[in-house]
């Protein structure tokens, strides 16, 4: 990976405040919704790549299901393990201070039923080498949840969110964004996306947006009261799967099954 893991390490605190933020509340929501059209009920063996603290992979531990977390921030693995403690699923998660490049050397088999990698690739410099690295102990017929901010809602976000129509301007067909950890990464479409799995031997089976609507509106103090929370969320769940609103979202989402 490109970016500095103590980029990662010196922003934990802020990390952890935006996840109690009501959009990545509904984000996270939406996303697993959408995850769980495409995988049976039975116990699964989950692998979180570039997982960071678990946010993501928390709902999976407390559904039951046994996840791995790899990840090379150590600051992050160390709140992740509070977090799952806090929420009684430590047993659950096994942590792994590693690279995403390492993984195929820590599981050199396929032993994976589901994979997860949720807004990772913007900090990847080589994202093929990645991928490929991700996928590689993922079982024959597994399943991957890709999740990525979609480069053309920039403009959007800036005008939108912002309020900054300079800002909104300049960022036209422009890949790169700033991030809550001071940092920049890059944004990629759903066409994008989806050529990067089918190179890396995925068919796709699912295309969704996450935070079609919430993305771009209002502010947290707004969307945190529980009558406009609740509205909210009925849109995005509305949205998620439409077309073409789901081509608008902030976040794109596609569901892969290795080949």
């Amino acid at each position: 990976m490109s970016t500095d893991p103590l980029t990662f390490d010196t922003h934990v605190d802020k990390w952890r405040h935006e996840q109690s933020n009501p959009w990545q509340q509904i984000k996270r929501k939406v996303a697993l919704s959408n995850l769980l059209r495409h995988v049976d009920n039975h116990v699964l063996r989950v692998l979180d790549a570039g997982g960071g603290n678990g946010y993501d992979s928390l709902a999976l531990a407390q559904l039951g299901h046994q996840v791995d977390i790899v990840d090379y921030s150590k600051e992050m693995i160390a709140d992740g393990r509070l977090v799952f403690a806090a929420n009684g699923v430590l047993d659950k998660v096994t942590y792994h201070h590693q690279t995403i490049e390492e993984i195929p050397s820590l599981f050199p088999q396929q032993q994976f039923d589901l994979l997860l990698c949720h807004n990772v690739l913007q900090y990847v410099r080589d994202v093929p080498t990645a991928l490929r690295a991700m996928l590689s102990p993922l079982k024959r017929g597994g399943t991957l949840s890709l999740i990525a901010v979609n480069r053309y809602s920039i403009p959007y976000h800036k005008a939108f969110l912002a309020g900054d129509l300079d800002a909104a301007l300049q960022s036209v067909s422009v890949q790169e964004f700033n991030t809550i950890f001071d940092t920049v990464a890059k944004g990629y479409s759903a066409a994008e996306m989806e050529d990067m799995l089918q190179s890396a031997g995925c068919v796709v089976r699912g295309h969704y947006g996450v935070l079609c609507i919430m993305g771009y509106w209002g502010d947290n103090e707004r969307k945190s009261q529980p009558d406009i929370r609740d509205k909210l969320e009925k849109l995005e769940f509305a949205l998620t799967d439409e077309y073409p609103y789901k081509l608008l979202a902030r976040y794109i989402q596609l569901i892969g099954q290795k080949e």
